[in-house]
């Protein structure tokens, strides 16, 4: 129904999905920044950070057996962030995305977040029309998530996306 989420599973092929979550995280911003809108709703933001389960005590938001932001199971990790899509295209861009940060998460390792941004952009700005503002906004703050997933530490500018401020 309108409350449900559009939950992204993914697997890669001789990963776990706990490996899978590690090797995601640090990329994972720009699903935040899409999707910061729902980061305050209790049923997708738990464990914002993107920790192992087994170290519960620094989850950002907690910790929820079922509702974190990419839940493993199994060997699969599901996204339970983002929003219910809309339409066909939509659809389609976000598959596209998802293959390009799980491509570049896994097949370059030592990459610099800047290069995805970089190859995403087009993306993103597909995303929002042609946007190229809003495309830039978005990848302003998936630069800030990114930091936020990496040491807990929120600028102002995301703090009210958690808090729904």
């Amino acid at each position: 129904d309108r409350r449900c989420g559009g939950h992204i599973t993914i697997a890669v092929d001789g990963f776990t999905g706990d490996e899978l979550r590690e090797k995601i995280r640090l990329n994972a911003g720009i699903i935040l920044a899409l999707f910061r809108k729902r980061l305050s709703n209790q049923y997708c933001n738990h464990n914002a950070t993107m920790l192992s389960d087994m170290d519960t005590s620094n989850h950002v938001n907690g910790y929820h057996h079922k509702y974190q932001l990419a839940l493993v199971k199994g060997n699969c990790l599901e996204f339970r962030l983002p929003s219910r899509f809309e339409n066909v295209k939509q659809m389609m861009r976000r598959y596209e995305l998802m293959y390009e940060v799980v491509d570049f998460s896994v097949n370059n390792p030592n990459g610099k977040h800047t290069d995805l941004l970089k190859k995403i952009r087009p993306l993103i700005v597909s995303m929002y029309s042609g946007d190229e503002a809003k495309a830039d906004e978005i990848l302003r703050i998936a630069k800030d998530m990114r930091e936020f997933i990496k040491t807990g530490v929120m600028t102002e500018e995301i703090r009210g996306c958690f808090y729904g401020m």
